[in-house]
C-alpha cells in the first residue's frame, strides 16, 4: 500500500465502489519472486483468496495529516538526538572543557564555554560553537512547532477533549 493508496481509496469511494486496503507486510509473504508489480499483483491476488485475509480501513484526510505531522516531528527528532551531544562533546573536549551527555545541559554548556573562554580562546573559537549548534536550535524550533500542533489538535478534538 503506497501513500496515495487512502487517497485513491477515497476517490474510489466516492464513485461507489466498495475498497480493500491491505497492509504490504500482509501480502509480502504470498510473494513467490523477487519484488515487480507483477509478482506483486499475484501475491495480492492470492492473498485476496485467502478467507483470513486482514483489511486496512482508509485513513480520512484529517488523519493523513496527522499522521504527516507525526512522521516529520519523528524526523526531526531522530535527526537532532545523535548528533547534538557528538558534536557539543567533541569540540568542547578539544578546546579542554567538559560537556555532559544530556542534550539539553550540552546546549548550555557549550553556550557559557563560549562566553568564559572568549580571552582564551580566539573569537572564531565561539562563532564556530555557535555555528555548530545553529542547526540544533532550527531543529528544536521545528519540535516545538509540531508539539504546537498537536496541543492544538488535540484541543480541536472531541475524543481528545473528553480526556
Amino acid at each position: 500500500m503506497c501513500g496515495g493508496a487512502h487517497c485513491w481509496s477515497r476517490e474510489l469511494m466516492k464513485l461507489g465502489h466498495t475498497v480493500k486496503l491491505m497492509a504490504p507486510h500482509y501480502v509480502i509473504p504470498y510473494r513467490t519472486r523477487g519484488k515487480s508489480d507483477a509478482n506483486d499483483a499475484e501475491a495480492i491476488c492470492e492473498a485476496m483468496s485467502r478467507p483470513k485475509t486482514r483489511f486496512v480501513a482508509t485513513k480520512s484526510a484529517e488523519q493523513q495529516s496527522i499522521l504527516m505531522v507525526h512522521r516529520a516531528r519523528a524526523l526531526v527528532m531522530s535527526s537532532r538526538a545523535p548528533q547534538w551531544s557528538i558534536r557539543c562533546m567533541a569540540n568542547s573536549e578539544s578546546s579542554g572543557s567538559w560537556c555532559p551527555k544530556r542534550r539539553r545541559a550540552c546546549g548550555v554548556s557549550c553556550r557559557e564555554y563560549s562566553r568564559t573562554r572568549r580571552t582564551a580562546y580566539p573569537r572564531s573559537h565561539g562563532r564556530t560553537l555557535a555555528a555548530l549548534l545553529e542547526p540544533f536550535r532550527i531543529l528544536d524550533q521545528q519540535k516545538s512547532g509540531y508539539d504546537r500542533e498537536f496541543r492544538e489538535m488535540a484541543a480541536a478534538s472531541k475524543p481528545a477533549a473528553a480526556n
